[in-house]
């Protein structure tokens, strides 16, 4: 694979799937244009999201949702990541959540990862 671009920037675990997906990783791998390790990778991640992942829509009507709480860039991608259930959860992907964000504010978050994403299973 041939580096076009470096570091452009953070992709979501499905954002990742979606390009594998282009590249076939899909399918079988004798007619797949994707390589082992790319198909290898497509695998790991749709068990890892349960079988399914949001479309480019619902992560950018989240990322819409989450701009007022003033995240960071790399907690929004692992809120996507991860689609945390619970509040405890919330803390593990929020770095000083409990100083940075009331129990409302929390769980307003909580509300719009369940809405746009679904939360993990």
């Amino acid at each position: 694979m041939k580096i076009v671009e470096e570091n452009l920037g953070l992709l979501s675990n499905d954002e990742v799937l979606a390009v594998l997906k282009d590249r076939e990783a899909d399918k079988q791998p004798v007619v797949s244009r994707a390589t082992p390790s790319e198909i290898q990778a497509y695998t790991a991640l749709l068990a890892q999201s349960g079988g399914s992942f949001k479309d480019r829509e619902a992560l950018q009507a989240f990322i819409d949702g989450v701009k007022p709480f003033g995240l960071t860039k790399s907690e929004i991608v692992q809120l996507i990541n991860h689609r945390p259930p619970s509040v405890v959860e919330i803390f593990l992907c929020i770095e000083d959540c409990e100083e940075r964000f009331s129990e409302q504010q929390i769980e307003e978050l909580l509300a719009l990862v369940d809405s746009h994403l679904g939360a993990a299973a």
